[in-house]
């Protein structure tokens, strides 16, 4: 059960951004952009209710030209400032370096290796301090994600509050 403690079809997307702010207590939130077209429609609706929130993005350096476009178009659109989160430069080159620009398809390990330089490590600065964060996460996305709630607590990132607004929507209503 989620930290409303009530089931998440009760809560419309603008009630789980509404809620979930409250329940950061005062604490800086800030939503994750991957610029996927469900985090576009969660940026839409919280510019609605909460255009003070601030949206952070991760290069993990192997994103396509497409992906730099349409955050752009976020920018002039909404009057957005994004944070972008880069991997450390030094701990990537040397990856780069001992073991070259694709060693993520050799091994599980080194995929992991990988993940944890571009994606993991950059996302733990982007989520420290903050009391909670938004995503654009859908149960409907994978079976790894169908225990999703629309108020988490993020006990991986040091228990702070965890947004999912649009975890019950359908392809079809994004």
């Amino acid at each position: 059960m989620s930290v409303t403690n009530l089931p998440s079809n009760i809560f419309t997307a603008k009630e789980f951004l509404s809620t979930g702010l409250k329940k950061a207590e005062g604490k800086k939130v800030s939503m994750a952009c991957s610029f996927s077209v469900e985090d576009l429609v969660a940026i839409d609706l919280l510019h609605k209710i909460a255009p003070q929130v601030t949206i952070f993005a991760i290069d993990t350096g192997r994103l396509h030209e497409e992906t730099y476009e349409v955050s752009e178009s976020l920018l002039q659109k909404y009057q957005l400032h994004i944070e972008w989160y880069l991997p450390q430069t030094e701990s990537l080159q040397q990856l780069e370096r001992e073991k070259g620009l694709f060693s993520f398809r050799e091994s599980v390990e080194n995929r992991l290796e990988c993940c944890h330089l571009r994606k993991v490590e950059p996302l733990n600065r982007a989520l420290s301090g903050l009391g909670g964060w938004i995503t654009g996460q859908r149960r409907a996305q994978s079976t790894t994600r169908s225990a999703l709630e629309g108020i988490e607590v993020d006990n991986a990132h040091g228990g702070i509050i965890k947004i999912n607004p649009l975890l019950d929507w359908s392809d079809e209503q994004v």
